[in-house]
């Protein structure tokens, strides 16, 4: 999972890190990121 978040996350601009990262702070984050990810593959 974490080999595909570094991968993903430098495809993704400033905004996009910044949710990431607020993201971190929660306790769902790897659900979170699972929910992220699939919705943004397409790009």
């Amino acid at each position: 999972m974490r080999y595909k978040f570094e991968n993903h996350i430098l495809k993704l601009n400033f905004k996009h890190v910044s949710f990431l990262l607020f993201l971190q702070k929660q306790s769902n984050i790897n659900l979170w990121l699972e929910v992220f990810f699939a919705t943004d593959y397409t790009d």
